[in-house]
């Protein structure tokens, strides 16, 4: 007996609608997977993009620029405990350049700003990275430059230090987990690069 005597044996016209049915259940659910999977990046990069957008404001585009220019100083009150500000503290060089982009009139930022404005962004993110709702790429892409740039500034480290001194709590630990972690992922990608 050949092949084609056993399916025309098996032939009826049931078993020919459902192997039809089957097939075509087949296909409808390879349609909704990537139509799922299309829908799922595409929230994932709306959600990306308004992590980003509430991050970039003016106040932390302020700050970011007074990081880069070595332009806060963190000073703790000695006679009102728990309290702390950073000075800004402008070059006279400086202030030419920056006049037209922030306010170079202000004279300090509290703590409370500068953990909403910046260091509360950068925690989040590095929640969500840890939680996996953002992947390394992504948070490579969109962060890597101002979690760096925070991370190292000296004045920002006193600062956690002493929050951390204060408060008795592992406070910006998600800080310093994005950090490590998209540090590791350039080490990563730029060894890959090389080779």
């Amino acid at each position: 007996m050949t092949i084609i005597d056993c399916c025309l044996f098996l032939f009826t016209w049931s078993n020919l609608w459902a192997f039809i049915t089957a097939l075509a259940t087949i296909v409808l659910a390879c349609i909704a997977y990537v139509q799922i999977k299309d829908l799922n990046n595409t929230a994932r990069q709306e959600f990306l993009h308004k992590l980003k957008e509430g991050f970039f404001t003016k106040e932390t585009r302020d700050l970011i620029t007074l990081i880069e220019s070595k332009s806060l100083v963190f000073i703790k009150d000695k006679e009102i405990k728990n309290f702390g500000i950073f000075k800004v503290n402008v070059s006279e060089a400086l202030k030419k350049y920056l006049k037209f982009s922030i306010d170079i009139n202000r004279e300090y930022y509290t703590t409370q700003e500068i953990d909403d404005f910046l260091l509360g962004h950068l925690e989040d993110a590095g929640l969500l990275l840890r939680k996996e709702f953002i992947n390394k790429d992504d948070a490579y892409q969109q962060f890597e430059y101002y979690v760096s740039l925070v991370f190292k500034d000296k004045e920002i480290e006193s600062y956690i230090g002493w929050a951390k001194k204060e408060d008795g709590s592992d406070i910006y630990s998600n800080l310093k987990f994005i950090y490590k972690e998209l540090k590791d992922h350039k080490d990563y990608t730029s060894k890959n690069k090389a080779s």
